[in-house]
């Protein structure tokens, strides 16, 4: 991935004292300027954070720090995710470079250290905090003054997308917004969320992405909407209580409620001009993705990667399961490329995030889209196949 030819820009969100302390961690003022990090009583992480949803870019982040007299952790800039960005020591040397694409360190003449690092950011937070060479960012806090930050500056600037101009991304079943990877690219992504609860809906709208209100099939009408103990279990499906029962989660699944919901077809969305053609398409809708994949037609043609939640039981009634959604998306040329298991069923498999993208002869635009998501969702090729099918061949020939 390439960067735009573009400056960083400030990001004036949060002061120093808008930076927000994590776990047992301690920050507060001190008496000559600028805030105090002591690493508290646990056994855990050391730091502090600031959130928004413009974080999700290039980041440049500049520090002033300085170690308190004692001091025995280093300055340590974090990634959501167990991921190192970079370590400083009291020396001024870096520790660990992490990720980062950049690290500076310049020892000022009052022998403060002014720091600045560049690196890749996919979440809406940034945090900063302590470490130990030896053992790692999670170490056990001795409740002792650290390091003292007179200044934390951050700019960004978008992440590109390499030869396309856009890509649309349609997010059905988007509750909390939209997935953090695929924030960072400015106007090159456009999303299109779904959601059908009004609260919800609402919220998405404030983020200035086009939001349909209603749930997604493969029939316009009405639909009962079963509202389950956990709301992130519901489903326009009845949750299958024999499969349930098998499993700890099965209260979770538990209908509290039922209400009435619109439906609508993605390809009649279209149609009206609602709504753009889809380029990737994400799914989570507890157990109605096939329904919503027909509900796409023939759009499906023209889309280049599609991730969604499938299952090999059926939670719910009626429930297609990930073997039909393979075989349905074959006839549009996709491939399965990737199942991510989500763990949640006392150990058997059950529950999976499954990855498809365009095969076969492909426009040079859509190879590029393709392309880019591979790297997004580090999907892997491998030439093993023709590798074994050349030396099988070779040894009959002989």
């Amino acid at each position: 991935m390439e960067l735009k030819e573009t400056q960083y820009q400030p990001c004036l969100f949060h002061t120093l004292a808008g930076w927000k302390p994590q776990y047992s961690t301690m920050y507060r003022p001190s008496p000559d300027g600028g805030f105090v990090i002591n690493d508290g009583t646990d056994a855990d992480w050391h730091l502090i954070r600031v959130w928004n949803n413009l974080y999700a870019g290039e980041i440049k982040l500049t520090a002033t720090v300085q170690p308190v007299p004692g001091c025995n952790a280093d300055f340590y800039i974090h990634h959501w995710g167990n991921i190192d960005i970079c370590a400083i020591g009291a020396d001024g040397k870096v520790v660990n470079n992490g990720m980062a694409r950049s690290v500076a360190c310049k020892q000022l003449s009052n022998g403060r250290l002014e720091i600045e690092v560049e690196f890749e950011n996919r979440h809406n937070s940034i945090s900063v905090g302590l470490t130990r060479s030896k053992v790692g960012p999670r170490y056990q806090g001795e409740n002792r003054d650290q390091w003292q930050i007179f200044d934390l500056r951050i700019s960004r600037r978008d992440f590109a997308i390499d030869d396309v101009d856009k890509l649309v991304v349609v997010d059905v079943g988007a509750r909390g917004g939209a997935r953090m990877e695929w924030l960072g690219y400015g106007k090159q992504i456009e999303f299109v969320l779904v959601e059908p609860e009004p609260a919800a809906a609402e919220s998405l709208r404030k983020q200035g992405c086009t939001v349909i209100e209603a749930g997604l099939s493969n029939v316009q009408g009405k639909s009962p909407l079963y509202i389950t103990r956990y709301p992130a279990c519901s489903s326009l499906l009845r949750p299958n209580d024999a499969v349930l029962s098998r499993y700890h989660l099965a209260p979770i699944f538990d209908v509290v409620a039922t209400t009435e919901i619109t439906t609508e077809r993605y390809d009649g969305l279209y149609a009206a001009g609602k709504v753009p053609a889809p380029d990737v398409i994400k799914i989570d809708v507890q157990g109605l993705e096939y329904e919503i994949l027909e509900g796409c037609g023939d759009l499906l043609s023209g889309c280049s990667a599609i991730e969604l939640e499938a299952h090999f039981y059926p939670l719910y009634l009626g429930q297609k399961l990930i073997g039909d959604i393979v075989t349905y998306l074959d006839g549009f040329d996709f491939a399965l490329r990737k199942l991510s298991e989500q763990a949640n069923f006392d150990g058997e498999r059950v529950e999976f995030n499954a990855f498809f993208t365009k095969r076969g002869q492909l426009s040079s635009t859509m190879t590029k889209k393709v392309a880019f998501v591979e790297r997004l969702w580090r999907l892997q090729t491998s030439d093993r196949g023709q590798r074994i099918a050349r030396r099988i061949l070779q040894k009959i020939a002989a």
